[in-house]
């Protein structure tokens, strides 16, 4: 075996493990398949798919903004329902003192 294809396999068997992990019958055949593995590369030949990019000067753009939004969202949200329910309660209190104020 050549070196490049004995790295193959074992990134080839860690994946295949890892993509098997949750799904026990798998994992199963994965473990009883696992030593029979194997790999001959024969004449390598590295191509290149695309033209590389040139590199951007401007730095990408942050998503922490984003992820403070949805993280303080519910808190925001619980607290404007609290306020209102307690400036309910409040008006619900007032009105009550003051049909008991009319009827003496």
């Amino acid at each position: 075996f050549n070196t490049p294809a004995l790295f193959f396999v074992d990134e080839f068997k860690v994946e295949l493990r890892r993509s098997t992990r949750l799904e026990p019958l798998l994992a199963s055949v994965v473990t009883q398949v696992d030593g029979e593995i194997r790999f001959r590369f024969e004449n390598a030949v590295l191509l290149r798919v695309a033209e590389p990019t040139a590199a951007t000067t401007s730095p990408p753009p942050s998503a922490t903004g984003d992820a403070f939004a949805q993280e303080i969202t519910p808190y925001v949200l619980m607290l404007v329902g609290i306020a209102i329910g307690s400036l309910f309660l409040i008006l619900m209190w007032y009105r009550l003192v003051y049909l008991k104020r009319l009827r003496e």
